[in-house]
């Protein structure tokens, strides 16, 4: 079981099952990262999966995607403009 406090309030418990292959695995890696422990490991790993999930939602909108490739022309050209 994994409890995931914030404060004094719990917020979310999640129930894994994972086979033994993949919990050693993550234990080697929490052992190397100098991690807590397992959940810890796995902790950083949603938070990354949702990460990246979000950048690839905002990708789909084209408006944004316009935005950003602007800024981005935007920052090549002062770039340019300074050297």
């Amino acid at each position: 079981m994994l409890r995931i406090k914030g404060g004094e309030e719990e917020l979310m418990k999640i129930e894994l099952e994972i086979a033994p292959e993949l919990y050693a695995d993550l234990q080697a890696i929490a052992l190397e990262l100098g991690a807590s422990d397992v959940v810890e490991v796995m902790l950083g790993a949603i938070a990354r999966w949702v990460e990246v999930r979000k950048a690839e939602l905002a990708n789909r909108d084209p408006s944004r995607r316009y935005f950003i490739n602007e800024a981005l022309d935007e920052l090549l050209e002062r770039q340019k403009k300074a050297d």
